[in-house]
């Protein structure tokens, strides 16, 4: 099939089309275009003339990479060209912003594939429902879990049973690929906006294997700059917090294990930013525990540190919904910890990775002293493993594929 467009190794032009692009941030645009660049393919990103609406941005973002408000105009990243576009109106609260003239780019610049990231912003709709689904291939990918749908209320279900009408169904016929990140995503895909069939392949999150690796080195010098000690058996949480990643069952598990055991030297370290009130009610949490001096929360840290971090680390625990940040942490060789989950079988498959019934915080505890004795050989094979399945370059290359299976069959409907 793939000879109806020519050789596997023929370079395509590439088009993603995101609402927001952020340099420095972990997510799949940060990466995937970056590194169907360095494969050798044209790769491009058409976005808008500013960065996300983080409800802290002037106090989180804005001291790392600037204003949101960035213009419009055209720079080359990594050997990816970006296109920032005027954005007419936008929805703050739903990340969701209408980017003017993203048609008019997608027929001047003639990609081989457009792909759009998320079928319900505004960005990919007006390329969808536009004469572009005509004259260009294009693939959609999707990230929504059951888990980002809960409380999965009377509104959100009538809103979600509406789009799936109006929007979803229609979109069906115009897009030739949907790329969920996993099966729950699929399941999702299927299940709420009505999308199913041959059309609809997996496409996975990764890691940056290249910056998320084995150094021993490196944890030992941020645990010196934070005063670790070594001996001390450092389980952490990295990621975005807030109610649904459940974190109050990792302070409740790491309270249990340090009653049980006073006598260990655990300490637990918590990473990321979210809403002030929520941190600082699971700081209080910590203190009615009295765990606070074995608890250490730490502001979200540039990207590029977070691999000194899950080096330093003796084990990694995700007690609730979970982010790549757990795959970053395995590029590492961290044992990990996550809750039995159906989009995360492919994670658990992975050396390293022990599993836990969700919201069992008794489970939890039972299970965190059996995470930190990894040696350097085994924290190895961990790293080695997962930078084999599921490193951005591999990703890359397979979803590049997928475009080409999809190029051959729209060659052959014509």
């Amino acid at each position: 099939m793939l000879d109806q467009v020519g050789a596997k190794s023929t370079a395509l032009m590439i088009v993603h089309v995101m609402g927001y692009y952020v340099p420095d941030l972990g997510y799949q645009e940060n990466f995937l275009p970056f590194e169907q660049a360095k494969l050798g393919h044209d790769v491009h990103i058409i976005t808008g003339d500013r960065y996300a609406p983080h409800p802290s941005y002037n106090t989180v973002y804005e001291p790392r990479i600037g204003p949101r408000m960035v213009g419009q105009g055209k720079q080359v990243e990594r050997n990816v060209t970006i296109h920032r576009l005027p954005v007419p109106l936008e929805l703050k609260g739903h990340n969701n912003p209408w980017i003017r003239g993203s048609v008019a780019l997608l027929d001047q610049l003639k990609p081989d594939i457009v792909h759009l990231h998320g079928v319900t912003p505004w960005s990919s709709l007006g390329v969808i429902f536009s004469g572009a689904a005509q004259r260009h291939v294009l693939v959609c990918d999707h990230h929504l879990c059951h888990f980002n749908l809960e409380p999965f209320t009377v509104v959100k279900r009538a809103y979600y049973a509406t789009f799936r009408t109006l929007c979803a169904i229609p979109a069906q016929r115009r897009v030739k690929a949907w790329l969920p990140v996993n099966e729950d995503a699929k399941q999702v895909l299927s299940d709420v906006l009505g999308i199913s069939g041959e059309n609809v392949f997996i496409s996975r999150l990764g890691v940056d294997a290249d910056r998320f690796t084995r150094n021993a080195d490196t944890g030992r010098s941020w645990r010196l700059e934070n005063n670790i000690p070594d001996r001390m058996k450092l389980f952490v949480h990295a990621g975005r917090l807030e109610p649904r990643k459940r974190i109050e069952d990792l302070i409740k598990a790491f309270s249990i294990i340090a009653s049980e055991e006073p006598d260990k030297c655990y300490w637990l370290g918590i990473v990321g930013n979210g809403d002030e009130q929520y941190i600082r009610g699971l700081k209080n949490l910590a203190a009615s525990f009295g765990i606070s001096a074995r608890t250490t929360f730490w502001d979200i840290l540039p990207h590029k540190s977070l691999p000194a971090v899950f080096n330093a680390a003796d084990a990694g625990i995700w007690p609730g919904d979970v982010s790549v940040t757990l795959i970053e942490a395995l590029g590492c060789g961290l044992p990990i910890a996550l809750p039995e989950e159906p989009g995360l079988s492919y994670v658990a498959n992975c050396a390293g990775v022990t599993t836990f019934e969700k919201y069992d915080v008794a489970a939890l505890a039972n299970l965190m002293p059996r995470l930190i004795d990894a040696n350097e050989p085994e924290r190895g094979n961990i790293a080695t493993e997962c930078a084999g399945r599921l490193s951005w370059r591999a990703i890359a290359a397979q979803a590049t594929e997928i475009y080409r299976e999809v190029i051959a069959r729209s060659v052959a409907m014509q």
